[in-house]
This record gives structure tokens, sequence and C-alpha cells, in this order.
């Protein structure tokens, strides 16, 4: 389809020039929507391998003793390669359904594993040393100036690293830790749906799974219609105006004003799930996704949910429920075709997305003042406490933190692993270990040159 209007996708333009972070959005969701979107969740997220815009959708539809898998991904096909490994894992998931004995009314728990596993984990997720924990972080509280020049200059480098590269966050290890763990996790999330006495029947016999194709869309930009647009909708000053204007002028903004793309896989979902909403086993509305929603599906959700409110009469989901979204916008981004469906439907879609992108863009020209006061600060701060730095030390701050929780042998090593194991400390012990720790951690007070190297050496200590 190929479009001359202004259309919603000329507004995501503006959106995608922001760097401003943007809060994860999650929705509340009931107890067995939850349990259904872990599931769908799982199955794909274990889809992705490591090729870039990578990204999949998954629904279900169920029987009484069946269920129907629906995959969909950002491309137009699902790669054979992906669909082969599905099949795979879910026919060893009925392998597992059918050795597990589900005659029990209760549910699996951790008392059902043998006494050494069960020790193991307690060992490795011992919670014992939190007041250890904080009275370190206090200790570096107390004794944390940032006296050399050099060090203040590196931290306030990366404060200004989110900015400089359009990122929206700083590294955190627990994000990383979460993305290299994903796979575990997610097959875990599987086995734990299988062997499930109240929902775990459905993988007895082997699921369909349906991949479904992605449809191609073209569509035009018309950006000088939508900025003339935003400037009669707000009180513009000049700042404004020069920011709207460089994505008119040649000088400015550059960007693709033609382009032809796959709708992102969940709104795709959405699309596939309405076609099948009037056979007899017909998908929930529930979406699965390998990864957050972003801004420009958040939004297209919310405008298919305000058109069903405007057309009662249609015998459709009234709205679709998905994990979330990380509000981050990515381009090129198009909404799906539901001509097909019901005319009348996709039209109310476009013009409540209208609405809404045309909202959001107001609040982001709006917004920029405030934050560009709020990144102001100053490279030479004395006395600098962690919690009042931004990206530079809270970089260093959550990398310490989370390497205590999730490297327990590492910091057995680091403070000792018969201080570890016990669940009080005197004082004159608490003083000597936060002497130890404070000892360790004045590699981050060394100049920009030797911190690369002494925070490699505590990489290697914790791991």
């Amino acid at each position: 389809m190929s479009s001359t209007e202004e259309t919603p996708e000329s507004y995501l333009v503006i959106l995608a020039s922001s760097p401003e972070p943007r809060e994860t959005d999650k929705p509340s969701i009931i107890h067995d929507e939850r349990r259904t979107l872990g599931l769908l969740d799982a199955l794909a997220g274990i889809c992705v391998s490591q090729k870039e815009g990578e990204a999949y959708a998954s629904a279900i539809a169920t029987a009484s003793e069946s269920c129907t898998i629906f995959i969909i991904g950002n491309h137009e096909e699902v790669p054979q390669e992906t669909q082969d490994y599905l099949t795979d894992i879910c026919q060893k998931l009925t392998g597992i359904a059918h050795l597990v004995d589900t005659s029990e009314s209760r549910t699996p728990s951790i008392e059902d594993l043998s006494p050494k596993a069960r020790d193991s984990i307690r060992r490795y997720f011992r919670i014992g040393d939190e007041d250890l924990l904080l009275d370190l972080l206090e200790a570096i509280a107390r004794n944390w100036k940032l006296s050399d020049p050099k060090t203040a200059a590196f931290i306030n480098m990366l404060d200004l690293l989110p900015m400089s590269d359009q990122m929206d966050a700083p590294f955190l290890v627990e994000r990383y830790l979460r993305k290299v763990l994903k796979t575990y996790n997610e097959t875990t999330k599987l086995i734990r749906f299988v062997v499930s006495p109240r929902r775990g029947h459905i993988f007895r016999n082997q699921p369909k799974l349906v991949f479904l194709r992605s449809e191609k869309r073209s569509v035009e930009l018309d950006i000088k219609t939508a900025v003339g647009t935003l400037k009669r909708q707000m009180d513009i000053i000049d700042e404004d105006e020069r920011f709207l204007d460089r994505f008119v002028d040649d000088a400015g903004v550059r960007f693709e004003e033609q382009y032809t793309c796959c709708p992102h896989c969940e709104c795709a979902m959405l699309a596939a799930i309405l076609e099948q909403w009037k056979m007899p086993q017909r998908p929930a509305p529930v979406v699965g996704i390998s990864e957050l929603s972003c801004l420009g599906c958040r939004l297209y959700f919310t405008a298919y949910k305000n058109a069903l409110r405007e057309l009662p009469a249609i015998d459709l989901p009234k709205q679709f429920i998905v994990t979330g979204t990380h509000n981050t916008l990515y381009l090129p981004w198009v909404s799906p075709d539901l001509t097909s469906i019901n005319p009348d439907l996709h039209a109310a879609v476009q013009k409540h997305l209208k609405v809404l992108v045309q909202a959001a863009s107001v609040a982001h020209v709006r917004s920029r003042h405030r934050y560009s006061e709020s990144t102001t600060h100053s490279s030479e701060e004395e006395g600098m406490l962690p919690w009042k730095s931004s990206y530079g030390t809270l970089y260093i701050f959550n990398f310490l933190s989370f390497a205590h929780r999730f490297f327990s042998r590492g910091c057995e090593r680091l403070l000792g692993k018969e201080v570890c194991r016990r669940r009080s400390f005197t004082d004159e012990e608490k003083e000597e270990k936060n002497s130890n720790f404070l000892t360790a951690l004045s590699c981050f007070q060394q100049p920009y040159a030797e911190i690369s190297t002494n925070h490699l050496k505590i990489v290697i200590n914790i791991q």
C-alpha cells in the first residue's frame, strides 16, 4: 500500500530524534494472562538468533487436549532454520509432558528436589550478606571523593555517552546478565509450563506450529505537513521552531521519505489474530514477544483499543495483551493494513493513531527544555556521592552491587570465605572488611589511563 497523504508514520521521524530516556511501561495483567504470556514470551524469545533486527511474536489457540502455536517475525518469512529449531523444541516439550506424573493436585516445588540440589540452590542464592553489603556501600559513600581531576573527567565522559551515542541508559551489569541468561530462563519457563498439573496437558499432544507470513507495506512521509500541524497545535517558541525546521530543511535531519518494510512482529500478529477470529479454534488476544514493544507498537495497540470503543458493533477482541513496552522507537516502522478485515476498523485505527503520535510529538518537543536542563552539570564536582552522580558513577555502583549479588564465589575471594558464610559480624570485622574492600575500590580513584586495567582485574577476581 502506498499513500501520499499525511500518515501517522510521518510523525515518527520526529519522535525518533529523542535522546531522552523513556521508562518501561508494563501494564497490569491478571494471573491467567500472565501465565499465558510467560509461555508465549518464552516461545518467541527462543526463536531469536544473532541476526540484527530479528524479533518474533507468538500467539496460541488451545483446545481441550491440544494447542496451535502461531509464530511471526519482523521479516516476510520465518527462516527455515528457526522453524526446524522450534519444531524440535516442541517435540522435546511433548516428551517431557509424557514423563511427568501430574496425578497429584499440587504443583511441583523446591521441596521435591533432592537435598543436595536444594542445598546448592540455597548456597548460591543466600541472602544473609545483606547487612555486610549495606555496610560496605555506606563506607564507600563516606569515603567517596573524586579528588583526581582526570577521574572526574572520566566519570563525566561516561555521563555524556548516552546523549552522544543516542543511548537510553548506561551499561548495566544486571541487564547484561539477563541477556546472557535469557535462553536458559526461557527454557526453564517452558519446562515449568509443561510440568504444570493445570496447564501442561496441552503439550501432551504434539503442538501444531503455524509460521505466518508478514506482508510488506510502502509508506511516503509528508514531514512538511506534519511539522506544520505540530506548530499549529502547540504554543511554539523560537527554540521549538528551530528544532522542527530541522526536519524540513535540506541541511537538517536526514531520513528516508519513502520506504517499504514489514510491520513489527507484534503488530503483524495483531492483524493475523484478527484474520483468524472467525475460525472455530481461534488464537487468544494475547501476544508474546521476544523483546518489549517499541513506542510505535505501543501507540498502535492503544489506537486499536480506542477504535474498538468507537465501533462497538464489530465482533473483534476489544484489546490485546502484551508484556509491556520500553517506549523507545525503532525505524523504519509501518502499521499493518486492516482493510481486508474491516475497512471501517482500519480507518478508525489510523485516525486514532495519528492523534496519538501527534500528541506524543508535541510532548516530546516540549520536554526538550526539561531534559536539556536536567542534563546540565559540572564536570569538576567535589565530594560527589554515588547517588548524586548520574550514569558514570552509577555504572561503577551497579557493577559492584550486582557483582556481589550474582557472583558469590568471587565475593568469597574478595571478602574471605569464612566471613561470607557467617550470619553476623563483629564491629572489628566489619571495619576490617570495609577497609579491605575500599582498598580494592581504589582503582576507580586513579586516572583514566589506569582505570581499564584495574577494572579488568576486579572483573577477573569476581568471576
